[in-house]
């Protein structure tokens, strides 16, 4: 009797082990698929070093298998696929005085695809050309800065391509757009403003949420000739903030600028 329940509970372990393989038999795997969505980075870039990206696909990846990223442009580096679905990419700072376009090619196993990226030239003649940041211009944040922790901050730097001697900037209270000032009496008004910005890399302007300003500035070459004038307007949501105690590459700023009318 001790042997019939024995050879039972075998059989009983042998069923289990093979209901065990069969289900494991049944999982469901699907084909490996890669494909890039974009062709193109979609922005051009701007002629400073700035970073763009480019979305792809990617069904039941196989482990160990990496996405394979190369271009033959000399000017676009640090490929990374770290973040979902995205390809970023970087290119370098444009001093050719034309746009560039390139190709940057990616391989994932047998499956190709490529996405094309462009940037903007950098103006070496003073008549056109912006000479200051835009996009990557500020570290969007609020900070206990001059005891209120309310304000805003905004990291300018002067960024100068060309023959450009000297250049100077200043922060407005208020909206100056294009058709309220035209370039010539902006440049009249900077030259006029003692308060303005002259020949000083980087500033950092303390100024308060919600509430608009406009950056305006230009260069001059060594003939004293005027570059065309950048205009930026700026408000700062605080909402859309993030408070940072510190502000990378601005620690030997010794004076700090303030928005003014």
């Amino acid at each position: 009797m001790k042997n019939i329940f024995r050879n039972l509970a075998v059989v009983s372990s042998l069923i289990a082990a093979l209901a065990f393989v069969s289900c494991q038999e049944k999982v469901e795997t699907g084909e490996t698929a890669f494909s890039m969505v974009d062709t193109e980075i979609s922005e051009v870039l701007p002629a400073w070093k700035s970073t763009g990206s480019a979305t792809f696909t990617l069904d039941w990846p196989v482990a160990g298998e990496k996405i394979a990223i190369t271009s033959d442009a000399s000017w676009l580096t640090d490929f990374n696929d770290r973040t979902a679905y995205e390809i970023s990419v970087t290119a370098l700072l444009n001093e050719t005085g034309a746009p560039r376009t390139a190709n940057v090619h990616v391989a994932y196993m047998e499956f190709t695809g490529d996405f094309t990226v462009s940037q903007e030239g950098a103006s070496t003649d003073l008549s056109y050309g912006d000479f200051f940041r835009s996009d990557s211009l500020y570290i969007l944040g609020y900070t206990q800065f001059a005891n209120d922790s309310t304000k805003a901050v905004l990291p300018v730097d002067n960024v100068i391509f060309g023959n450009a001697s000297s250049y100077r900037y200043a922060l407005y209270e208020g909206s100056l757009g294009a058709s309220e000032l035209s370039d010539e009496d902006a440049i009249a008004k900077l030259n006029a403003d003692e308060a303005a910005v002259v020949d000083k890399p980087s500033t950092l302007f303390v100024l308060d949420f919600e509430k608009a300003y406009t950056l305006i500035g230009f260069a001059v070459d060594q003939e004293n000739n005027n570059s065309k004038v950048y205009r930026e307007s700026v408000n700062f949501k605080m909402e859309n903030s993030a408070e940072h105690a510190d502000f990378e590459g601005y620690e030997s700023i010794d004076n700090i600028s303030q928005a003014h009318n």
